[in-house]
């Protein structure tokens, strides 16, 4: 697995393979600098700190990260049958994009948030990252058919078998996911606006 770990004003997600301890620290600091925010306000409230500046826009994403994930049991998390769409594609690309910062796309497929990595797709390109979305895309290929299963236990076993030269796509395509060649930040943040009554 790659040791690509990162801080770029993303959501943390520990990967089941765990992280150096010096990363711990790290989470934690970023735990504590969110809880400054403006965690519990209203919709109305979020985007005049956001459009004032008050907040950053991966601030104000997390705040929605946040009301999502606690509509969810934590038993079934990353199971979003219970949200509407727009709620779904908050978690699904946030989701993606803390399991990539932090692990690559290796990380992702190995945990279970790679059951909707053909979701993911519709929600990177419903929001506009498409350069994002053509990544996720070509990272299926290193799966059997250029589908990776929507069963973890199953895709786990087909990345023990994507050999060198899958492991070697996947990194090339983490390089250029951490380029950040779309504002997925400026993007969301646009996104839940735009849907706003779908998060009231």
């Amino acid at each position: 697995m790659p040791n690509t770990t990162r801080l770029r004003h993303s959501i943390f997600v520990t990967c089941v393979r765990g992280v150096k301890p010096n990363m711990k620290n790290l989470l934690l600091s970023l735990s504590l600098l969110v809880s400054q925010f403006a965690l519990g306000e209203g919709m109305d409230e979020l985007i005049q700190k956001l459009e004032n500046k008050q907040i950053e826009e991966w601030a104000f994403n997390y705040e929605f990260y946040e009301k999502i994930h606690g509509k969810v049991n934590p038993d079934v998390w990353p199971n979003y049958s219970s949200l509407n769409i727009a709620e779904r594609y908050v978690a699904l690309i946030l989701d993606l994009e803390g399991q990539v910062n932090n692990g690559g796309f290796d990380q992702y497929y190995f945990n279970s948030y790679g059951d909707n990595a053909a979701e993911a797709v519709m929600a990177l390109r419903a929001i506009g990252a498409n350069s994002v979305a053509k990544m996720l895309v070509e990272s299926f290929s290193v799966f059997p058919n250029s589908k990776p299963s929507p069963d973890r236990w199953v895709r786990q076993a087909q990345l023990e078998k994507i050999g060198e030269s899958g492991n070697e796509k996947l990194s090339k395509l983490d390089d250029q996911f951490y380029e950040y060649p779309d504002n997925i930040n400026a993007l969301l943040s646009a996104y839940i606006i735009s849907n706003r009554a779908q998060f009231e």
